[in-house]
């Protein structure tokens, strides 16, 4: 059962056809990239999906559990901080915490025969906090903004005074913390410096839900695609497989199309079941190896960076200043000890990460 499809969508502009017959199923869980030469109707067809425009014809459908959450190439301007104006994501959670502070409030002076209701007020109220992360949502959003590459320094400064590349990362970090199942991105590496793209793939490398990405980032759509939807004026070919796949196969195509002779549609028709499972087979197959590279990849970077860590503690352990100091150096062997221990639980994760790829890869 597909949680978002489109089908036969088409647009025009004034006389211009944009595109036609725009068909396809994204399943949950799928990575899908959605890539074409500019002026397709890449962005058009993203609003169209995200129902903030309309098709000449066709429809589009979207699976009522799923909760949908883009990432556009608009960036907005605010003089809120960086840190408010990522927060925003939680205004149910902040509205809930108003509230539960006027209920406090009116504790204070409610009549005997007001108590139990303001009680149970209040316990309603707090029930609602707690199970929506209302403990935990504002670390979750410092934590989600030092990981995507800001600084405790930047985190306070207004939003409309950052750049292009740091604006998107926000976004990107209320994206994120939304809770959403569907992401629909559009761009979302422009403006992004070297590490904070690595920093945003990660992020996304490490998202569990479904994902379509537009894209003109060929190493983003190989690193993050399982699937390839190729855009065209005449509808939407699909790809198993990330951006070098798409191309070696839209390139092998071509050339059965060069020499391809003519067939009876009864052959064509019986040769088309078995292909179809054999698509599916594949694309399975390709999401299972994208997801166990993924772990592979994020295991060795937590292991890289746990290890720099502890090498940086060892090294402040050898100060005279602190050797000298047993009560400092007793403090800073536990927290390497906790460390190394740490790092031999990521040690075992990583190597049955990469048994489950080399066991996929050996299929």
């Amino acid at each position: 059962m597909p949680v978002l499809a489109a089908h036969h969508l088409k647009k025009s502009f004034v006389e211009r056809l944009l595109f036609s017959d725009v068909t396809f199923e994204i399943n949950e869980k799928d990575k899908v990239g959605l890539v074409g030469v500019n002026g397709c109707g890449k962005t058009t067809l993203f609003r169209i999906l995200l129902g903030q425009e309309q098709p000449d014809e066709g429809s589009v459908y979207k699976n009522r559990g799923m909760r949908v959450v883009s990432m556009a190439q608009s960036i907005e301007d605010t003089e809120q901080s960086v840190y408010d104006a990522t927060l925003a994501v939680f205004a149910p959670l902040m509205e809930l915490e108003a509230a539960m502070e006027q209920v406090n409030a009116a504790l204070e002076h409610a009549e005997e025969n007001e108590l139990d209701a303001l009680i149970r007020r209040q316990h309603s109220l707090r029930e609602r906090y707690e199970d929506g992360g209302g403990l935990t949502f504002r670390s979750r959003t410092r934590a989600a903004l030092l990981g995507l590459g800001f600084t405790e320094e930047e985190l306070s400064k207004p939003l409309s005074i950052m750049s292009g590349g740091e604006r998107n990362k926000a976004q990107l970090a209320r994206v994120l913390l939304s809770g959403a199942n569907l992401l629909l991105l559009d761009e979302p590496t422009n403006h992004l410096d070297i590490a904070s793209r690595e920093a945003l793939e990660r992020a996304l490398e490490e998202y569990d839900g479904t994902m379509l990405i537009v894209t003109h980032d060929r190493y983003l759509a190989d690193r993050l695609a399982d699937r390839i939807l190729y855009m065209t004026g005449e509808g939407v070919e699909e790809y198993i497989g990330g951006y070098t796949e798409f191309l070696s196969e839209r390139a092998r195509r071509a050339a059965l199309a060069a020499e391809r002779t003519p067939v009876a549609p009864e052959q064509e028709a019986a040769a088309a079941a078995p292909k179809q499972n054999d698509y599916r087979a594949r694309k399975e197959r390709q999401s299972a190896l994208n997801r166990a590279a993924g772990e592979v990849r994020r295991a060795e970077e937590r292991i890289a960076a746990a290890e720099e860590e502890i090498t940086a503690l060892e090294a402040e352990l050898a100060l005279p200043e602190i050797a000298s100091d047993y009560k400092k150096a007793g403090e800073l062997s536990r927290t390497v000890d906790e460390k190394r221990q740490a790092l031999e639980t990521l040690y075992q994760k990583w190597e049955e990460a990469q048994a489950r790829l080399e066991e996929l890869e050996g299929e």
